[in-house]
């Protein structure tokens, strides 16, 4: 129940922005999704943050505000997913790499599975693993059961699965057991295009 009034609420508190976006002026988006983030409890930080990245990289204001809404709104479906799920101590580091999983195209089912199995001091390292494969177009289940076996064998084959799944994406090795099934229409996209600035 509580996810509704999460989704209500941020429909309510930034409705104003997202009819009139164009109109609106990029401060008063950025202040209406800080807003709108205080009022169903997700920590404005996380979106301070990306504020002052855009800021320093030279970015225009209206795509700032742009990529603030969609962090919020990636940031809000992670909670109400984890909050779905009754997930334990899911801190604002774990939240935004949750969203981070959401904005590349993980499915909401893998990244609550991600943060609700395993353990915390490996759950911020393998939802960003599981990020990154998505994002090198290793579909999400797959890329989830990758996860949970490199995990199981310890050691640094967790780290090691993006450059796995990158090097067989390319064809230039085959990695222990099947393919990683990358979807040849994605293969050579690399990391980070999908992401707002």
């Amino acid at each position: 129940m509580r996810y509704r009034h999460l989704i209500i609420a941020l429909g309510l508190a930034i409705a104003p922005a997202g009819l009139d976006a164009q109109q609106t002026a990029p401060a008063a988006r950025i202040d209406a999704a800080l807003t709108a983030a205080t009022r169903v409890g997700i920590p404005t930080s996380l979106l301070e943050s990306k504020v002052q990245e855009g800021r320093a990289k030279g970015i225009p204001d209206a795509r700032i505000a742009a990529a603030v809404e969609a962090r919020l709104d990636a940031l809000v479906r992670a909670r109400t997913a984890l909050d779905r799920a009754r997930a334990q101590a899911i801190g604002a580091a774990e939240l935004s790499v949750a969203a981070d999983a959401l904005q590349a195209g993980v499915t909401e089912s893998s990244m609550v599975d991600v943060m609700t199995r395993v353990s915390a001091p490996r759950r911020a390292v393998a939802a960003a693993v599981l990020t990154e494969l998505v994002e090198l177009g290793v579909a999400s289940d797959v890329a989830l059961a990758r996860v949970h076996a490199a995990i199981a064998q310890g050691g640094e084959a967790l780290v090691n699965l993006p450059a796995q799944a990158s090097e067989n994406a390319r064809g230039r090795v085959r990695v222990n057991g099947p393919p990683l099934e990358v979807d040849a229409t994605v293969r050579g996209r690399g990391r980070g295009n999908n992401r707002n600035d």
